[in-house]
């Protein structure tokens, strides 16, 4: 293995622990939803619109729309 090679997969192990990091805690400080996995949230959000639950929909909902606004504007 390379120098060069072994500087890449350091780099890639240090980006995704810190994906996985930023993802727990927005876990635990979005009380169940997820920071990074929006097909979770949209899950959550279309659950709780089928059982009529507006009041718990909005999370889900409003986390991954803010998600996509994050995504159009980059």
């Amino acid at each position: 293995m390379s120098i060069e090679s072994l500087r890449r997969s350091l780099l890639a192990t240090l980006f995704m622990a810190t994906a996985g990091f930023v993802d727990a805690v927005g876990f635990l400080t979005l009380s169940g939803l997820f920071a990074s996995f929006m097909s979770g949230n949209s899950t959550q959000f279309a659950l709780n619109l089928g059982q009529a639950s507006w009041a718990t929909a909005w999370r889900p909902g409003a986390v991954a729309g803010l998600f996509v606004v994050g995504v159009v504007l980059d």
